[in-house]
């Protein structure tokens, strides 16, 4: 069509540089992330490992309360189901336990909840202070 031949030409030019040493990812660091990938990630992981060692103590006990805890946090739906049967048949006598089960439960579990939260809340704070220390010191 048109007299400006040259600006196609132009145009196209990009496409036929390309560098042979670009990578595969096109993540602009030249190499081909295949392989490095998997070993970085290994690599972060031990890391991660590492900075969270000095507070192994506090996760293995959140680990263990989680654990304990599990059963109360899934017997709730249980006795809130077993209240609902219980006042649809008038059965209040049955109700009155159901419900004082429900609290003792949902007590249990609120109280291993808090433990729960402090201790992996209490790891998370030193893990990121030695970080910090590690960086800024």
């Amino acid at each position: 069509g048109s007299g400006g031949g040259g600006a196609d030409a132009d145009a196209t030019e990009p496409e036929e540089n390309v560098d042979a040493n670009s990578d595969d990812n096109g993540d602009g660091d030249g190499d081909n992330d295949s392989d490095a990938a998997p070993s970085s990630r290994l690599t972060g992981t031990r890391r991660l490992v590492s900075l969270a060692r000095p507070q192994m103590f506090y996760l293995w006990i959140g680990c263990l309360v989680l654990l304990i805890r599990l059963p109360f946090s899934l017997a709730i739906p249980h006795f809130v189901s077993s209240t609902l049967g219980a006042l649809s048949r008038s059965d209040y006598a049955a109700a009155k336990t159901e419900i004082l089960l429900l609290f003792v439960m949902g007590t249990v579990d609120a109280a291993l909840d808090f433990w729960c939260v402090f201790l992996f809340g209490y790891a998370n704070l030193r893990i990121v202070r030695g970080v910090q220390l590690d960086v800024f010191a």
